[in-house]
């Protein structure tokens, strides 16, 4: 399965999440909790039961209790915001991983879709 890249409007929402996070008092996270990390987290907040990495990049959402898993393959845009801009998807053991950073991650990674959408003509 390929990772269908996200959209502007799909960075933003995410961005606009971590800016929310931060003001409601978050500051770390754990980038290797297969359950809990970023991403984990984001999709929980945006509605899905349970969340959990499966491997390198796969991940199983469940949106109802009862409801087989979705599998989806973690998008190189949003792996950046989460795990550095490298998009190395094994960060180092000794990397802090903060709400702030990934916000300043992600504003950068919207720039940069930005200017690959921008068409002059």
């Amino acid at each position: 399965m390929r990772a269908k890249e996200p959209s502007i409007t799909d960075l933003k929402d995410f961005r606009d999440w971590l800016q929310q996070s931060i003001d409601e008092g978050a500051t770390d996270y754990n980038a290797h909790s297969s359950g809990n990390c970023l991403v984990c987290q984001y999709l929980k907040a945006r509605g899905s039961v349970e969340v959990s990495f499966q491997g390198e990049t796969t991940l199983l959402r469940y949106m109802h209790e009862d409801a087989p898993p979705v599998e989806l393959q973690l998008p190189k845009a949003i792996a950046k915001i989460a795990y550095g801009m490298s998009g190395k998807l094994y960060p180092q053991l000794n990397q802090d991983f903060t709400f702030k950073a990934a916000l300043d991650r992600a504003k950068k990674v919207i720039e940069i879709a930005k200017l690959r959408a921008f068409k002059p003509y």
